[in-house]
């Protein structure tokens, strides 16, 4: 890792994480809601259905609200931790050379926007890389290929998630003058609690984001040229300014 100077940056982490999963969270909760409204002003009441039965269900809708104001902040804070991880990931990778070029937050064409987007993308003389972070309250550690958290499998898995968003970039990259290259996926977690500190499992890249540094401090195989980093940032860069779009 080599430059005193600064990599450039674009874009602000863990702000997607936060806007897009707060509006997710709090439909159960906008739900409820409309249904209370509807049910207290009764409208279009039913012939068939009595009134008593229109005051049940309001009395009903009651704890429901309230479970659904627990489940909103419970899952903001979920969000909002996820978004300090994306932040510290940044930090890190904003002290890289100014041979690098760093992306945060991108979502390409085929990167479902209820999925999420690429957390970081870092352009350098080793290689493309998509960064996939990790702010797990519970330890991380690899058993059988698998990722877990604790002794548990999480919610999803990350492995696969960083592969699948590594080969959507290397294909945005290569329909954009991009040379042949493969993506190397990269799993990072942003609290250093994952076990095993730095490793590859199924060509992904798993660490601690104070081994980060690590990662590029490799000698490529086949290095990328200054014009082909420049080439792959501007198409980023473009897309980017774009806000996403052909």
């Amino acid at each position: 890792m080599a430059g005193r100077s600064s990599a450039r940056v674009y874009g602000i982490a863990g702000i997607t994480l936060p806007v897009v999963g707060v509006v997710r969270a709090a439909r159960p909760l906008a739900g409820v809601l409309l249904l209370s409204g509807y049910i207290l002003g009764n409208r279009w009441p039913l012939a068939a259905v009595p009134r008593l039965w229109w005051s049940v269900g309001l009395l009903v809708m009651v704890p429901l609200a309230a479970a659904a104001v627990l489940l909103l902040e419970r899952r903001v804070q979920d969000f909002l931790h996820g978004a300090r991880g994306e932040q510290v990931v940044a930090r890190c990778l904003a002290r890289l050379g100014e041979e690098y070029a760093v992306f945060h937050g991108v979502v390409l064409p085929g990167i479902r926007r209820r999925g999420g987007d690429i957390d970081h993308v870092v352009v350098g003389p080793e290689g493309v890389f998509a960064i996939e972070t990790l702010n797990w309250r519970r330890g991380g550690r690899l058993e059988n290929g698998s990722l877990l958290v604790g002794d548990d499998p999480p919610s999803y898995d990350p492995l696969a998630r960083a592969r699948r968003l590594a080969a959507i970039l290397q294909g945005f990259l290569a329909r954009n003058g991009g040379p042949a290259l493969e993506v190397t996926p990269v799993v990072c977690f942003a609290a250093n609690n994952f076990s095993g500190g730095l490793a590859g499992v199924n060509g992904v890249v798993v660490c601690n984001v104070n081994r980060l540094p690590d990662i590029f401090d490799r000698v490529a195989v086949h290095p990328l040229t200054p014009e082909e980093r420049r080439r792959m940032e501007r198409a980023l860069r473009n897309w980017v300014a774009s806000g996403g779009t052909d």
